[in-house]
């Protein structure tokens, strides 16, 4: 209905709550200038007639959390966008609606407002505001909109700050809100709003004596993403102090939340955490006692309407396809997140690549996948094709062409192109006579590991170079398919001019002596930023070069089996991480390896199985750097068991037409499940028996 482009933003009255200038985002420069408060917005409408329905958009600067008629609705809004180090603020934001059933003639609508972006997924205009409208229908057929406007009551909460909420605090009085000028361009969301479920954490009621403290562990069955909600019943003070942790308490835990309280209160966290068990220390400060009555953790996570499943005779490998499996539901937000300790924005296009590719097979949403490539090509658009992992934003155009496989959704081609144009339009510009990329903004991201103390998270050219043309020659292939769809023939032609330089003159990296390719080309090049040291003379050589010329096929197709061979039976290369792996492991099927390969590379996984919990973010612990637990980056075996033991290919955009070729690849038997928005298709494998296979109406299989 777009009601909402008719209201008022409004904020409170600067006359009598003074407020600054938010931040744009978590990295301005004058971030930590502001202090975090929360401003409360309270409306109630009173009708002579019963409502039925209340049809609610809304969107805030910067987070909101809304509640009708006194119980929770919804925390908004969804990520607009941006990237690692981000700071200029974004020309649009995003409204979110909810659906209400009612039968009141009361309407009272309560809203916590944020000033400060948490996050690096939330961000400001520079301007706070609230912004809501409601289409009411009532029992005798007619209807009525209200807006956000100068008779809704604000006021700042004293409650919260950056690290506590303090209900000892005496409330302010309300003031009338003031309206305020926002210029940013407002858009739907286009994605279902995230749910809240409770995890059964076997609670009973807590009494705590006077002048006690007590502490209480709690163990959750998996890590999860979400927040914390306390009730106490209490006549005195009291302090609550929440310290949790992904794995125990010996690894990352933090002290996460405060709250303090006199007399009978609740509480519930403002900032998602990320947790596999937690501490309360409660401390009664009073002569009386007091009962925590209630102690949840409310799991927040992207609603599931369909899932897949895979299960076989190894049972390490099913543990570690539902690791992955549930990491990629604690991620899946208003973005696939790429943990939710870090909760790093739209930038990370990689990880949300590994992410897409697993929710294709594991829950089969594509909405949120489609949004996120929406968001991610208008913030390349705006900043010129620039991503701060350069490798990401050329892996972002894979990630395009694979959405689209499992779609046939033309109309999003047409909507991103902009975006893609952008990269390649950049990358262009760096590259010389060749075609290669020459003099790149980075040579990053190409895998989280140290190599002579270099990282090649933003390595030196010898250590980078050929992994970023590999990526850019399957970025111009792929783009160049994207175009023919959409039928822009100039800009295909163009794309697969330039692929064929890239490919040509990517022999560069070929050492006929050991036979295979090497990382980059030696020299005493200087730095040329912090994220592009200074390169080294150095020759080096790694399974994920090799491993990319293979995949995105810069080997002639009679070459690859022994190329790739060579490569993964060289000690001496340097290996990949669990998020390189899945280029890896692509590449080994597409050469025809898996059979060899496969089941042997992916057996690196099950050591994660002696903490089923969650999935560690890499293998190779960096000096000074501690891993969470719930990256799902790590994740591709979710997505290849599936994958590889139906043998799936898709032959017609849209899965109208697929191909399976079920193998075993030496286990016993396997289930695989595999969701469609047609419905699931199943394969059943059993050592010695023909496979059993099914599949929806709609979708035509062949057999190799």
């Amino acid at each position: 209905m777009n009601s909402i482009k008719s209201a008022k933003w409004i904020w409170v009255d600067s006359q009598v709550f003074p407020t600054k200038k938010p931040p744009y985002t978590t990295f301005s420069e004058n971030y930590l200038a502001t202090d975090f408060s929360v401003a409360e917005f309270n409306k109630t409408y009173c009708f002579q007639k019963k409502i039925l329905k209340a049809h609610i958009e809304v969107t805030a600067d910067v987070a909101y959390r809304l509640y009708l008629n006194g119980s929770f609705l919804g925390r908004g809004p969804v990520c607009a966008g941006g990237d690692w180090g981000f700071t200029r603020p974004l020309p649009y934001r995003y409204f979110s609606v909810y659906e209400a059933d009612l039968c009141t003639d009361t309407l009272s609508l309560f809203a916590e407002v944020g000033n400060l972006p948490l996050t690096q997924c939330e961000s400001s205009n520079g301007q706070n505001g609230f912004l809501l409208a409601a289409d009411l229908l009532f029992e005798d057929g007619t209807a009525k909109t209200i807006f956000t406007d100068t008779d809704w009551d604000s006021r700042i909460s004293p409650f919260f700050s950056f690290d506590r909420i303090d209900k000892r605090l005496a409330s302010l009085p309300y003031s009338p809100s003031v309206t305020v000028n926002k210029t940013e361009v407002l858009r739907p969301s286009e994605i279902e709003n995230l749910v809240e479920e409770p995890i059964d954490l076997g609670f009973s009621p807590v009494t705590v004596n006077a002048n006690e403290t007590k502490t209480l562990t709690f163990l959750l069955p998996h890590i999860y993403s979400g927040f914390y909600s306390l009730s106490v019943k209490a006549k005195g003070e009291y302090a609550v102090t929440v310290t949790d942790f992904e794995k125990d308490l010996s690894h990352g835990h933090r002290v996460k939340e405060r709250f303090f309280g006199k007399g009978c209160d609740s509480f519930k966290s403002l900032r998602m955490t990320s947790a596999g068990g937690f501490v309360l220390k409660i401390e009664n400060r009073s002569d009386f006692p007091l009962i925590l009555s209630e102690c949840s953790f409310l799991f927040s996570h992207y609603p599931v309407t369909r899932e897949g499943n895979f299960v076989c005779s190894d049972e390490k490998l099913t543990a570690i396809y539902k690791m992955g499996k549930h990491a990629l539901l604690t991620c899946k937000q208003s973005i696939e997140l790429d943990s939710p300790m870090h909760e790093e924005n739209l930038g990370c296009a990689g990880d949300y690549y590994i992410a897409s590719a697993m929710n294709y097979l594991a829950f089969g949403d594509t909405a949120l996948t489609r949004f996120d490539l929406v968001r991610i090509a208008d913030y390349l658009k705006e900043r010129d094709g620039f991503m701060f992992h350069t490798t990401y934003s050329l892996i972002y155009i894979v990630m395009i062409w694979e959405y689209y496989l499992v779609t046939g959704d033309t109309a999003l081609l047409s909507r991103v192109r902009e975006g893609v144009s952008a990269v390649l339009k950049r990358m262009s510009k760096a590259s010389d006579e060749t075609g290669l990329i020459v003099s790149p903004d980075s040579y990053m991201f190409v895998d989280w590991l140290i190599v002579d103390g270099y990282s090649l998270h933003h390595p030196p050219k010898a250590l980078g170079e050929a992994v970023l043309n590999a990526f850019y020659y399957g970025a111009l292939t792929y783009a160049a398919k994207i175009f023919s769809v959409i039928g822009d023939k100039v800009t295909e032609v163009r794309s697969k001019d330039c692929a064929a330089k890239v490919k040509n003159a990517f022999s560069v990296f070929y050492d006929d002596e050991r036979g295979l390719y090497f990382d980059g080309r030696g020299d005493e090049s200087e730095a040329k930023s912090e994220w592009l040291p200074k390169n080294t003379k150095k020759k080096y050589f790694s399974l994920h070069t090799n491993s990319l010329a293979v995949l995105f096929g810069l080997v002639p197709e009679e070459k690859e089996k022994s190329l790739l061979t060579r490569a993964l039976k060289d000690n001496s290369l340097i290996k990949p991480q669990p998020y390189f792996m899945h280029f890896v492991l692509n590449a080994v099927a597409k050469a025809g390896l898996f059979s060899e390969y496969g089941m042997e590379l992916l057996s690196q996984w099950k050591y994660m199985t002696e903490f089923p919990k969650g999935l560690v973010e890499g293998w190779y612990l960096h000096e000074g750097y501690g891993y969470d637990f719930s990256h799902v980056w790590s994740g591709t075996p979710t997505y290849q068991l599936p994958m590889r033991l139906s043998g799936l290919e898709i032959l017609e955009p849209g899965m109208k037409t697929i191909r399976l070729s079920p193998c075993l690849y030496g286990l016993k038997w396997a289930k695989i499940s595999i969701p469609t928005p047609k419905g699931n298709i199943t394969v059943s494998l059993a050592e010695g028996k023909a496979p059993t296979v099914s599949a929806p109406d709609g979708i035509e299989i062949v057999y190799r």
